[in-house]
């Protein structure tokens, strides 16, 4: 009898035969697994085309609303004539139209916070002080970080500090130096902690308690030396007192805040020696 010679040719075609004809039947016995699989397969991805495009509609949108609001705000804040009040006003509550419609259409999207900040300086503008202590703890709540909750605590200690000092309410003058508190704590180490230390300052002398607004404006004259030295620790690049220095290219024009300490401590123990 003759000898059939198979090549590796052959097993590897009669190899993919019985492949095929595996595959097949699996197939045809898997139909409905595999229409499962195959339907969560394109559904997944169509939901996740959805997603994609309704992210991009979502930040299209918000842009667009924050960047109205802030083009009619900064528009507005360069109207400082008195005969020009009535355009600034105008624009103030062009302002604040576009800043509800991305605060109430968008309340969690990163921009919320700064839009809030926004309204809240306006209705504080107007004296709408109430108005704008209660758009002031939505930017607390909305904050990403400590430098946003304190930035938004120190615009909150401002609307009840001049709440009371156009309706002599004590309380106000409380919750005022409360919330400049929070914002020292939580601004630690940004330009925020200094102007948080400079309100609480003001509130203490309001309050008579002069030996304490003395040692915080000196804390302040401390600090602002130490950072403002170009050999301390602080002046690394990418911090922001680094970065400040770049802007600027002079840390006295920046520090105004040190400045404003040193003309209150000078006030404060000169009345004293006079006294």
């Amino acid at each position: 009898m003759a000898k059939i010679k198979i090549t590796k040719k052959d097993l590897k075609e009669d190899g993919l035969r019985t492949w095929g004809y595996e595959t097949y039947e699996w197939i045809k016995n898997n139909k409905t697994f595999l229409t499962i699989v195959l339907t969560v397969f394109f559904v997944s991805l169509i939901g996740i085309k959805i997603f994609q495009f309704r992210n991009e509609s979502i930040t299209k949108q918000a842009n667009f609303l924050y960047k109205m609001a802030l083009e009619s705000y900064y528009r507005a804040s360069m109207l400082t004539e008195p005969e020009k009040k009535s355009e600034r006003d105008s624009l103030f509550e062009e302002t604040i139209k576009n800043a509800n419609a991305m605060i109430n259409t968008f309340p969690k999207h990163p921009l919320t916070h700064a839009t809030l900040m926004m309204k809240g300086n306006i209705l504080y503008y107007k004296n709408s002080f109430d108005e704008a202590a209660t758009v002031f703890k939505k930017a607390i709540e909305t904050a990403r970080d400590n430098r946003e909750k304190a930035e938004a605590l120190v615009g909150l200690g401002y609307a009840y500090e001049n709440k009371h000092f156009f309706t002599n309410d004590l309380p106000a003058l409380n919750l005022a130096e409360q919330s400049y508190t929070k914002a020292i704590e939580l601004g630690m180490g940004t330009e925020i902690e200094y102007e948080a230390m400079l309100c609480k300052g003001r509130i203490l002398e309001q309050k008579m308690q002069n030996a304490e607004a003395i040692k915080l404006y000196e804390t302040i004259i401390a600090k602002s030396k130490e950072i403002t030295s170009k050999d301390s620790k602080y002046f690394k690049p990418g911090t922001w007192q680094y970065n400040l220095l770049q802007r600027y290219n002079d840390f006295n024009t920046v520090f105004s805040f040190a400045k404003d300490a040193e003309f209150a401590l000078y006030r404060l123990k000169g009345s004293e020696g006079g006294s």
